[in-house]
């Protein structure tokens, strides 16, 4: 092998050493993979979708002096412009060496913290358990539950989230206000004396209003519950890499290493053969009189 070849392959060897360590020792201070908000909705069942309808916010009712008024008179009253509606969500997902302890863990801080659970959904054997709970909490308490639940296991993703849902209930509230008058005006129609077919078209249009006025007053009601509640949905899944010891760890670790600066090193070799090679290809294509960068390029013999 001519000297000019053992230089290529002593730097191309060097750079793939290179590669492989820099992976190596970077792979020690990357965290674990993180548990985002996808897995959280891959693992939604239809239960769990029904659980996260059923709209946990917070109003002023209280405040007002409205929480004991039936939700129809509270949807009559003419100052129902003096009603707020918010919503606020956190998510925190965290993985786990010790899935047991900071299981019961989680579930003593929801207990604390007073948190209603709204749905829960477990799956998994060890060393592959996973678990989601959403809860409803009061609004007093949602800062200090979402805290302690982020120092639970290894935090991977937290996610707070918060909406003024006023302007929906509003215009819901005004939709229903205005299906009540045209109603009245149906209604008083309907009394009159009227052809047969003129009162079964009003009779048959004053039930698709009350229908429709039904289905506004569930819609609206959904914003006034008597108990203000925020959501809090946590994620506790196991880490299988974090109960393999260093030993294993480190294997793993390796392999990957090794694997991530093969592809890297490719890449490398790809893009200088394709640019040695198109170098090579222009001086055999230019013309014997072009000047270019390293002179006069001579004629073949």
């Amino acid at each position: 092998m001519s000297p000019v070849w053992k230089r290529i392959a002593a730097a191309a060897f060097l750079t793939f050493l290179a590669l492989w360590v820099a992976a190596l020792v970077g792979g020690f201070t990357l965290p674990l993979p993180q548990v985002s908000a996808d897995f959280v909705a891959s693992s939604s069942t239809p239960s769990r979708q029904d659980g996260m309808n059923r709209q946990q916010l917070a109003n002023n009712l209280r405040e007002l002096g409205l929480a004991r008024e039936p939700v129809r008179g509270v949807l009559d009253r003419v100052d129902i412009e003096k009603i707020q509606v918010h919503e606020k969500t956190g998510r925190v997902a965290a993985t786990t060496t010790d899935f047991t302890a900071d299981e019961a863990a989680v579930r003593a801080a929801l207990a604390d913290q007073k948190a209603v659970v709204a749905d829960e959904t477990a799956g998994g054997v060890a060393p592959d358990r996973r678990l989601t709970i959403e809860v409803g909490v009061s609004p007093d308490r949602f800062d200090a539950l979402v805290e302690r639940l982020q120092r639970i296991g290894r935090l991977e993703s937290l996610r707070v989230e918060q909406r003024d849902r006023t302007g929906e209930f509003r215009q819901l509230a005004a939709r229903r206000q205005s299906l009540k008058k045209h109603l009245e005006t149906v209604s008083k129609l309907s009394t009159r004396d009227n052809a047969t077919d003129d009162s079964l078209k009003l009779a048959r249009e004053v039930k698709d209003i009350e229908r429709e006025l039904e289905t506004l007053s569930a819609q609206a009601g959904d914003f006034l519950g008597k108990e203000s509640l925020y959501t809090v949905t946590v994620t506790l899944v196991e880490d299988e890499v974090g109960r393999d010891g260093p030993t294993v760890t480190l294997a793993r670790r390796t392999g990957k290493a090794l694997l991530w600066a093969g592809a890297w090193w490719g890449v490398v070799a790809v893009v200088v053969g394709s640019l040695a090679g198109a170098f090579a290809s222009a001086r055999v294509l230019m013309p014997a009189t072009w000047h270019g960068p390293f002179g006069r390029t001579a004629p073949p013999a």
